[in-house]
């Protein structure tokens, strides 16, 4: 089963949604730090973010099996570095 990180605290229906569709989810509290996320992205396959975290080299590296990242009110990349993945499925 595909796993997702929910970094944040995100409205119940797109939680359920996600699990309607085969998804495990995976809520992180939303007292969490930057560690809490990195620890956690070592075994999921998705994360699903608001504007907390920066998704930058490190945490990408953190998540050997990431294939997708989701963010709530996608505005642009300014939350993300563009950067070449290093062992996972991101294309």
């Amino acid at each position: 089963m595909k796993r997702v990180l929910i970094t944040e605290p995100l409205h119940a229906i797109f939680i359920e949604k996600m699990q309607k569709h085969g998804l495990q989810t995976v809520q992180l509290p939303s007292h969490s730090e930057r560690q809490d996320v990195l620890r956690a992205l070592s075994n999921v396959h998705g994360i699903a973010l608001r504007s907390r975290f920066r998704i930058d080299r490190e945490m990408i590296d953190a998540a050997p099996e990431l294939q997708v990242i989701g963010r709530r009110f996608w505005f642009g990349i300014d939350r993300f570095e563009l950067c070449q993945p290093k062992g996972n499925s991101l294309p």
